[in-house]
Protein backbone atom coordinates (compact mmCIF):
# COMPACT_ATOMS: atom_id res chain seq x y z
CA UNK A 1 0.00 0.00 0.00
CA UNK A 2 1.67 3.32 -1.00
CA UNK A 3 2.12 6.34 1.91
CA UNK A 4 -0.99 8.26 0.40
CA UNK A 5 -3.81 5.22 0.31
CA UNK A 6 -2.19 4.13 3.74
CA UNK A 7 -2.74 7.69 5.29
CA UNK A 8 -6.27 7.42 4.09
CA UNK A 9 -6.66 4.20 5.58
CA UNK A 10 -5.56 5.34 8.53
CA UNK A 11 -8.02 8.36 8.50
CA UNK A 12 -10.74 6.45 7.65
CA UNK A 13 -10.44 3.52 10.05
CA UNK A 14 -10.00 6.42 12.78
CA UNK A 15 -13.74 8.12 11.72
CA UNK A 16 -15.14 4.89 12.38
CA UNK A 17 -13.78 4.39 16.00
CA UNK A 18 -14.20 8.15 16.82
CA UNK A 19 -18.09 7.19 15.45
CA UNK A 20 -18.49 3.81 17.06
CA UNK A 21 -17.63 5.64 20.71
CA UNK A 22 -20.05 8.52 20.02
CA UNK A 23 -22.43 6.07 19.58
CA UNK A 24 -21.32 4.14 22.73
CA UNK A 25 -21.81 7.30 24.28
CA UNK A 26 -24.92 8.18 23.34
CA UNK A 27 -26.41 4.91 25.16
CA UNK A 28 -24.12 5.93 28.61
CA UNK A 29 -27.11 5.69 30.44
CA UNK A 30 -28.60 2.75 28.98
CA UNK A 31 -29.75 -0.05 31.53
CA UNK A 32 -31.79 -2.70 29.46
CA UNK A 33 -29.78 -6.01 29.94
CA UNK A 34 -31.38 -8.59 27.48
CA UNK A 35 -32.18 -12.28 29.05
CA UNK A 36 -29.51 -14.94 29.34
CA UNK A 37 -30.96 -17.49 27.11
CA UNK A 38 -32.24 -17.22 23.88
CA UNK A 39 -35.88 -18.58 23.08
CA UNK A 40 -36.06 -17.57 19.40
CA UNK A 41 -33.92 -15.14 17.28
CA UNK A 42 -34.35 -14.39 13.55
CA UNK A 43 -31.84 -12.42 11.54
CA UNK A 44 -32.62 -12.93 8.25
CA UNK A 45 -29.58 -14.10 6.49
CA UNK A 46 -30.73 -16.94 4.71
CA UNK A 47 -34.16 -16.08 4.18
CA UNK A 48 -35.01 -15.37 0.18
CA UNK A 49 -36.97 -12.29 -1.07
CA UNK A 50 -40.24 -12.05 -2.09
CA UNK A 51 -40.90 -15.79 0.16
CA UNK A 52 -43.04 -15.88 3.83
CA UNK A 53 -40.28 -15.75 6.84
CA UNK A 54 -39.53 -19.17 7.23
CA UNK A 55 -39.61 -19.24 10.87
CA UNK A 56 -42.51 -17.72 11.68
CA UNK A 57 -46.44 -18.36 11.40
CA UNK A 58 -48.98 -15.65 9.43
CA UNK A 59 -52.04 -15.40 11.52
CA UNK A 60 -53.47 -12.83 9.27
CA UNK A 61 -52.85 -10.01 6.53
CA UNK A 62 -49.79 -10.74 4.57
CA UNK A 63 -46.34 -10.47 5.38
CA UNK A 64 -42.78 -11.03 3.12
CA UNK A 65 -38.99 -11.07 3.20
CA UNK A 66 -37.58 -8.00 1.06
CA UNK A 67 -34.13 -6.56 0.61
CA UNK A 68 -34.26 -2.81 2.08
CA UNK A 69 -30.57 -1.42 1.53
CA UNK A 70 -29.06 -4.49 0.56
CA UNK A 71 -30.37 -6.42 3.81
CA UNK A 72 -33.08 -8.65 4.43
CA UNK A 73 -36.11 -7.22 6.37
CA UNK A 74 -39.77 -8.29 7.58
CA UNK A 75 -42.70 -6.41 5.75
CA UNK A 76 -45.74 -6.00 6.78
CA UNK A 77 -48.10 -5.37 3.74
CA UNK A 78 -51.45 -4.33 5.08
CA UNK A 79 -53.45 -3.50 8.31
CA UNK A 80 -54.27 -7.12 9.27
CA UNK A 81 -50.56 -8.57 8.60
CA UNK A 82 -50.07 -10.21 11.65
CA UNK A 83 -47.42 -13.03 12.88
CA UNK A 84 -46.34 -15.41 15.62
CA UNK A 85 -42.65 -17.11 15.65
CA UNK A 86 -42.68 -20.83 15.09
CA UNK A 87 -42.39 -22.23 18.51
CA UNK A 88 -42.42 -26.36 19.67
CA UNK A 89 -44.66 -25.41 22.35
CA UNK A 90 -47.58 -22.75 22.41
CA UNK A 91 -46.40 -21.78 26.02
CA UNK A 92 -42.81 -20.33 25.67
CA UNK A 93 -42.52 -17.35 27.42
CA UNK A 94 -40.95 -17.09 30.78
CA UNK A 95 -42.20 -15.73 33.92
CA UNK A 96 -39.10 -13.08 33.24
CA UNK A 97 -38.25 -12.68 29.46
CA UNK A 98 -36.90 -9.80 27.18
CA UNK A 99 -37.89 -9.01 23.65
CA UNK A 100 -35.50 -6.93 20.99
CA UNK A 101 -36.51 -5.85 17.88
CA UNK A 102 -35.63 -2.94 14.84
CA UNK A 103 -37.88 -1.12 13.02
CA UNK A 104 -38.41 0.97 9.97
CA UNK A 105 -41.12 2.76 9.11
CA UNK A 106 -41.78 5.23 6.42
CA UNK A 107 -44.77 7.56 7.55
CA UNK A 108 -46.33 9.18 10.08
CA UNK A 109 -50.20 8.12 9.83
CA UNK A 110 -51.21 4.67 11.39
CA UNK A 111 -47.52 3.90 11.96
CA UNK A 112 -47.68 1.53 14.77
CA UNK A 113 -45.84 -2.24 15.35
CA UNK A 114 -48.48 -3.90 17.84
CA UNK A 115 -46.88 -6.57 20.59
CA UNK A 116 -49.62 -8.58 21.45
CA UNK A 117 -49.06 -10.98 24.61
CA UNK A 118 -50.89 -13.99 23.99
CA UNK A 119 -52.75 -16.57 26.50
CA UNK A 120 -53.85 -19.81 25.55
CA UNK A 121 -53.42 -19.37 21.79
CA UNK A 122 -52.56 -16.62 19.25
CA UNK A 123 -56.14 -15.24 19.27
CA UNK A 124 -56.23 -14.61 23.00
CA UNK A 125 -54.37 -11.27 23.42
CA UNK A 126 -53.88 -10.31 26.91
CA UNK A 127 -52.51 -7.09 26.19
CA UNK A 128 -51.09 -4.88 23.85
CA UNK A 129 -47.56 -2.97 23.40
CA UNK A 130 -48.17 -0.09 20.63
CA UNK A 131 -44.91 1.23 19.50
CA UNK A 132 -45.68 4.65 17.51
CA UNK A 133 -42.75 5.80 15.21
CA UNK A 134 -44.94 8.76 13.96
CA UNK A 135 -46.16 10.03 17.44
CA UNK A 136 -42.83 9.16 19.56
CA UNK A 137 -44.53 6.56 21.65
CA UNK A 138 -45.05 3.53 23.66
CA UNK A 139 -49.16 2.59 25.46
CA UNK A 140 -49.28 -0.46 27.09
CA UNK A 141 -52.86 -0.58 29.05
CA UNK A 142 -53.76 3.07 29.95
CA UNK A 143 -49.96 3.80 30.26
CA UNK A 144 -48.09 6.34 27.36
CA UNK A 145 -44.35 7.01 27.14
CA UNK A 146 -42.96 9.63 24.74
CA UNK A 147 -39.96 9.02 22.77
CA UNK A 148 -37.88 12.30 22.49
CA UNK A 149 -38.52 14.18 19.13
CA UNK A 150 -34.88 15.04 18.20
CA UNK A 151 -34.28 12.79 16.20
CA UNK A 152 -37.33 11.46 14.38
CA UNK A 153 -38.01 8.18 13.63
CA UNK A 154 -39.27 7.90 10.47
CA UNK A 155 -37.47 6.71 7.74
CA UNK A 156 -34.27 5.46 9.91
CA UNK A 157 -33.81 2.18 11.37
CA UNK A 158 -34.60 2.22 15.51
CA UNK A 159 -34.37 -0.39 17.87
CA UNK A 160 -37.32 -1.42 19.99
CA UNK A 161 -36.26 -3.31 23.27
CA UNK A 162 -38.96 -4.98 25.88
CA UNK A 163 -38.65 -6.43 29.41
CA UNK A 164 -41.50 -8.09 30.62
CA UNK A 165 -41.41 -10.01 34.25
CA UNK A 166 -44.73 -10.84 36.51
CA UNK A 167 -44.79 -7.20 38.25
CA UNK A 168 -43.64 -4.60 35.31
CA UNK A 169 -42.89 -3.77 32.01
CA UNK A 170 -40.17 -1.50 30.67
CA UNK A 171 -39.78 -0.28 26.97
CA UNK A 172 -37.18 1.36 25.18
CA UNK A 173 -36.37 3.20 21.96
CA UNK A 174 -32.76 3.55 20.91
CA UNK A 175 -31.33 4.58 24.12
CA UNK A 176 -34.67 6.04 26.05
CA UNK A 177 -36.09 3.88 28.43
CA UNK A 178 -39.89 5.02 27.73
CA UNK A 179 -42.26 3.30 30.06
CA UNK A 180 -41.97 1.33 32.93
CA UNK A 181 -45.31 0.29 34.08
CA UNK A 182 -47.44 -2.19 36.04
CA UNK A 183 -48.41 -5.64 34.03
CA UNK A 184 -52.34 -5.55 33.79
CA UNK A 185 -52.75 -8.66 32.41
CA UNK A 186 -50.35 -11.36 34.44
CA UNK A 187 -48.23 -13.75 32.72
CA UNK A 188 -48.74 -14.37 28.81
CA UNK A 189 -47.67 -17.73 27.26
CA UNK A 190 -46.75 -16.27 24.31
CA UNK A 191 -46.05 -13.03 21.40
CA UNK A 192 -47.70 -12.07 18.19
CA UNK A 193 -46.34 -9.02 15.96
CA UNK A 194 -48.87 -7.42 14.09
CA UNK A 195 -48.82 -3.46 12.57
CA UNK A 196 -51.04 -0.76 11.21
CA UNK A 197 -49.88 -0.59 8.17
CA UNK A 198 -51.26 -0.12 4.43
CA UNK A 199 -50.88 0.27 0.96
CA UNK A 200 -47.57 2.29 0.48
CA UNK A 201 -47.17 2.63 3.89
CA UNK A 202 -45.24 -0.97 4.75
CA UNK A 203 -43.29 -1.33 8.23
CA UNK A 204 -40.32 -3.35 8.06
CA UNK A 205 -38.94 -5.40 11.39
CA UNK A 206 -35.33 -7.12 11.42
CA UNK A 207 -33.21 -8.57 13.68
CA UNK A 208 -35.98 -9.98 16.32
CA UNK A 209 -35.13 -12.02 19.46
CA UNK A 210 -36.59 -13.23 22.39
CA UNK A 211 -34.36 -14.45 25.76
CA UNK A 212 -35.35 -15.92 29.14
CA UNK A 213 -34.37 -13.28 31.80
CA UNK A 214 -32.04 -14.47 34.42
CA UNK A 215 -30.59 -14.04 37.54
CA UNK A 216 -29.16 -10.91 39.52
CA UNK A 217 -25.43 -10.61 37.76
CA UNK A 218 -23.63 -10.86 41.32
CA UNK A 219 -25.45 -13.65 42.49
CA UNK A 220 -25.09 -15.26 39.41
CA UNK A 221 -20.90 -14.57 39.41
CA UNK A 222 -21.34 -15.67 43.14
CA UNK A 223 -22.94 -19.11 42.48
CA UNK A 224 -21.68 -20.15 39.07
CA UNK A 225 -18.39 -18.70 39.28
CA UNK A 226 -19.31 -16.68 35.72
CA UNK A 227 -21.39 -14.76 33.97
CA UNK A 228 -22.57 -15.55 30.72
CA UNK A 229 -24.35 -13.13 28.42
CA UNK A 230 -25.62 -12.90 24.75
CA UNK A 231 -26.40 -8.94 25.24
CA UNK A 232 -22.93 -7.67 24.24
CA UNK A 233 -23.99 -7.64 20.42
CA UNK A 234 -21.45 -7.16 17.80
CA UNK A 235 -21.24 -5.90 13.58
CA UNK A 236 -21.16 -9.05 11.81
CA UNK A 237 -17.66 -10.86 11.96
CA UNK A 238 -16.28 -7.83 13.10
CA UNK A 239 -15.42 -6.88 16.81
CA UNK A 240 -17.68 -3.27 16.80
CA UNK A 241 -19.66 -3.74 19.37
CA UNK A 242 -23.09 -2.30 18.79
CA UNK A 243 -24.46 0.54 21.19
CA UNK A 244 -27.59 -1.26 22.75
CA UNK A 245 -25.00 -3.59 24.31
CA UNK A 246 -24.15 -0.94 26.84
CA UNK A 247 -27.23 -2.04 29.20
CA UNK A 248 -25.18 -5.04 29.53
CA UNK A 249 -21.71 -3.33 29.84
CA UNK A 250 -22.70 -0.80 31.64
CA UNK A 251 -24.34 -3.57 35.08
CA UNK A 252 -21.39 -5.27 34.35
CA UNK A 253 -19.19 -2.34 34.98
CA UNK A 254 -21.71 -1.42 38.06
CA UNK A 255 -21.16 -4.79 39.71
CA UNK A 256 -17.46 -4.42 39.29
CA UNK A 257 -17.39 -0.95 40.67
CA UNK A 258 -19.45 -1.83 43.56
CA UNK A 259 -16.84 -5.26 44.87
CA UNK A 260 -13.52 -4.09 44.02
CA UNK A 261 -12.32 -7.41 45.00
CA UNK A 262 -13.95 -9.07 41.82
CA UNK A 263 -11.64 -9.63 38.80
CA UNK A 264 -12.54 -10.58 35.24
CA UNK A 265 -11.63 -13.39 32.60
CA UNK A 266 -13.34 -11.46 29.63
CA UNK A 267 -13.73 -15.08 27.36
CA UNK A 268 -15.34 -15.02 24.09
CA UNK A 269 -17.05 -17.75 22.34
CA UNK A 270 -18.39 -18.42 18.43
CA UNK A 271 -20.86 -20.55 16.74
CA UNK A 272 -18.80 -23.18 14.41
CA UNK A 273 -19.16 -21.44 11.23
CA UNK A 274 -17.07 -20.49 9.34
CA UNK A 275 -13.11 -20.84 9.48
CA UNK A 276 -12.06 -22.37 13.09
CA UNK A 277 -8.69 -20.27 13.31
CA UNK A 278 -10.84 -16.96 12.29
CA UNK A 279 -13.15 -17.52 14.59
CA UNK A 280 -10.30 -18.15 16.99
CA UNK A 281 -9.34 -14.39 16.46
CA UNK A 282 -12.40 -13.11 16.30
CA UNK A 283 -13.45 -14.54 19.70
CA UNK A 284 -10.35 -12.80 21.09
CA UNK A 285 -10.56 -9.62 19.42
CA UNK A 286 -14.26 -9.25 20.48
CA UNK A 287 -12.79 -10.30 24.05
CA UNK A 288 -10.47 -7.46 24.01
CA UNK A 289 -13.18 -5.12 22.76
CA UNK A 290 -15.20 -5.74 25.81
CA UNK A 291 -12.12 -5.02 27.98
CA UNK A 292 -11.48 -1.64 26.38
CA UNK A 293 -15.14 -0.71 26.66
CA UNK A 294 -14.96 -1.46 30.39
CA UNK A 295 -11.82 0.65 30.59
CA UNK A 296 -13.83 3.68 28.73
CA UNK A 297 -16.60 3.04 31.27
CA UNK A 298 -13.86 3.26 34.69
CA UNK A 299 -12.57 -0.11 35.51
CA UNK A 300 -9.16 -0.82 35.67
CA UNK A 301 -7.31 -2.81 32.98
CA UNK A 302 -5.25 -4.77 36.09
CA UNK A 303 -8.62 -6.46 37.18
CA UNK A 304 -9.78 -8.13 33.41
CA UNK A 305 -7.93 -10.03 31.32
CA UNK A 306 -8.68 -11.41 27.55
CA UNK A 307 -9.34 -15.19 26.41
CA UNK A 308 -10.78 -16.02 22.78
CA UNK A 309 -11.83 -19.88 22.66
CA UNK A 310 -13.99 -19.23 19.28
CA UNK A 311 -16.02 -22.18 18.62
CA UNK A 312 -13.86 -24.93 20.68
CA UNK A 313 -16.28 -24.73 23.83
CA UNK A 314 -20.45 -24.89 22.76
CA UNK A 315 -22.69 -24.84 25.18
CA UNK A 316 -25.90 -25.74 22.48
CA UNK A 317 -25.73 -27.44 19.61
CA UNK A 318 -24.36 -25.87 16.53
CA UNK A 319 -26.80 -27.67 14.08
CA UNK A 320 -29.87 -25.04 14.66
CA UNK A 321 -29.99 -21.66 14.59
CA UNK A 322 -31.22 -20.93 18.06
CA UNK A 323 -28.41 -23.24 18.87
CA UNK A 324 -26.15 -20.89 17.32
CA UNK A 325 -26.89 -18.32 18.79
CA UNK A 326 -26.96 -19.97 22.17
CA UNK A 327 -23.10 -20.70 21.90
CA UNK A 328 -22.15 -17.00 20.04
CA UNK A 329 -21.57 -15.13 24.07
CA UNK A 330 -19.33 -13.32 26.09
CA UNK A 331 -18.59 -14.91 29.54
CA UNK A 332 -17.44 -13.30 32.36
CA UNK A 333 -15.21 -15.54 34.81
CA UNK A 334 -14.46 -14.84 38.10
CA UNK A 335 -10.83 -15.26 38.78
Amino acid sequence: MNKPAAALFALLASSVLVLAQDNMKTYAKYDFVPGDKIIFEDDLVNEQPDEFPSKWDLIAGQCEVRKLNGENVIVFLDGNASITPLMSTPNYTPEVFTLEFDVYAKEAEYNFIIVKFHGKDTETAMQELMVGAGENNVRYGGAIGTYPNEPELLNRWYHVAIAFNVRSLKAYINQHRVLNTPVTEGKPLGITLSTTAYEGNEKFIKNIRLAAGGADLYKRVMTDGKYITRGIKFDVNKATIKPESMGTLNEVAKVLREHPELKFSIEGHTDSDGDDAANLKLSQTRAEAVKAQLTVLGIEAARLTCKGFGETKPVDSNTTPIGKANNRRVEFVKM
